[in-house]
This record gives structure tokens, sequence and C-alpha cells, in this order.
């Protein structure tokens, strides 16, 4: 039995190379809770950073297609945060295990666009928006946003960097 913070883990969702996503119970609230967590135990700072950075951007973001984020887990070199369940699953399992139907396709692209657009007023290129970060509950047709691990914020549209290298998903 795998014990992260107060949450006692039931499923481990998704796995990368650097982070791990679970369902779990959280043992004070008797909710349903999504589990982010660091891979490895032994982490660079800049990889540290970089996961506070994920969490405190998602912690800003209030919208209703994209993970609340709860509390952020620190303690014996494990690094995680909470997110709300919203029992969704990722959207690569649905579309592997069911056969779609293209009005069903057409809904969720024409949501799925709306989600990136609104992202994109708020300054934030996801970077990362692949079926893998998206959870989709197929009871009550719900989609949300899950992964901000190489998102980044916009501050000052008129200085952007000059790219260099590119990085993310499409």
């Amino acid at each position: 039995m795998l014990i992260i913070g107060e949450n006692q883990v039931s499923e481990n969702i998704y796995q990368s190379d650097t982070t791990i996503v679970y369902r779990a119970r959280n043992r004070t609230t008797n909710k349903s809770v999504i589990i982010k967590k660091i891979a490895q135990e032994n982490i660079s700072e800049s990889q540290r950073q970089r996961f506070i950075k994920e969490y405190r951007m998602l912690s800003s973001i209030d919208s209703e297609n994209v993970v609340k984020a709860g509390q952020f887990i620190d303690y014996d070199d494990v690094l995680a945060f909470e997110m709300e369940d919203f029992y969704g699953k990722p959207l690569t399992r649905y579309i592997d295990n069911n056969k779609l139907k293209i009005g069903w396709f057409l809904e969720r692209a024409i949501e799925l666009t709306a989600i990136l657009g609104s992202l994109h007023r708020k300054n934030i290129v996801h970077k990362n928006f692949t079926p893998e970060n998206i959870l989709y509950n197929s009871t009550t047709n719900q989609l949300k946003v899950i992964d901000f691990g190489l998102a980044e914020e916009l501050i000052d549209m008129t200085a952007l960097p000059v790219c260099t290298v590119l990085e993310g998903s499409l």
C-alpha cells in the first residue's frame, strides 16, 4: 500500500519518465484525489523548481476545464501535489478502447479547441496538449487538462525571446 502525504494510492493513472499520476483517497477527508508525483527520489534543484512552478501555475488557473490544484506535498524526498478527482481517465484510454463516432469526435475537438483558446487568452502556452494530458469522464462527458509540466506563462508579449529550441508536443 503506497501512502503519499495523507493519501492512500488506489490506482496508477499515468506514468512517464519523470512523473507518476495516481488516483488516491485522502485518509483525512475520505475524498478521492489525483496525485502527481515526481518519479525519481533524488532530483536536481531545477527539477524541483519546475515542479513547484507547475503547481503554482495550476493553482492560479480558474477554469472548469482544468483540474483544480489541492495541497502541495513535500516530505522525505517525495515531491507531489493533489488535484481534484472528477473520475476521468486519460483520453488515450477512451480513444483506444472505443469506436469513435464522428459526432462525438467533432464535439470533443471543438471543446478542446475552446479549452486551448481559453488558456492562450490567459497567456498560458501548454506545450504538451496531448490525449495523455487530458482526462475524460465518459459518464459526465467532461474533459479536463491535467499536466502543466512544460507550460509557460507569457508575461510580456512585446519582449518575446528568440526561439532556438522547439519544446513540447504537436
